[in-house]
């Protein structure tokens, strides 16, 4: 079969390219096949709305089942709209047992856009315990002077 390498996109909450700011990403290859890929060349290539890719270049030797990272720094376009896009990127290799140099053309998959920060996902959960705490407080008090008015007072 041979070395087959792979690019795995970030899909983590944290990997995320904002617009009009520098965002760094790390793109995962990964090596699927059952040879080694020698000299690994790795070029990322901007594509609309990514204006500028720095650090796009890797250089690495992958056994079968093992994976490199490459720390990339990316520039998107500040009125880029948030969704996914293709990352295009060149990979190149010689393969182990034939030194035959093979050259792949692939896409990372990257989100370009704001996320939902985490501190307001906590404000959020604070402010809806907050109003479950005052609506059990106002609950228990009505509770307390309805019970005030059925007392029957014998002489």
């Amino acid at each position: 079969m041979g070395p087959r390498v792979e690019i795995e996109s970030p899909d983590g909450w944290w990997d995320y390219v904002v617009p009009g700011k520098e965002s760094a990403l790390e793109l995962t290859l990964a090596n699927r096949g059952d040879e080694p890929a020698l000299d690994l060349q790795l070029q990322v290539h901007p594509n609309p709305p990514v204006l500028m890719v720095e650090n796009g270049w890797l250089r690495a030797n992958l056994s079968p089942e093992d994976e490199a990272y490459a720390r990339l720094s990316l520039f998107a376009d500040e009125n880029a709209s948030s969704g996914y896009y293709a990352l295009p990127c060149l990979i190149t290799y010689r393969d182990g047992p034939t030194d035959e140099r093979r050259s792949e053309e692939s896409a990372a998959v990257i989100y370009v856009g704001q996320r939902l920060n985490s501190a307001w996902i906590y404000l959020a959960g604070a402010a809806i315990a907050v109003l479950l705490l005052l609506s059990v407080l106002l609950a228990l008090g009505k509770l307390r002077r309805s019970r005030r008015r059925f007392r029957i007072v014998k002489d």
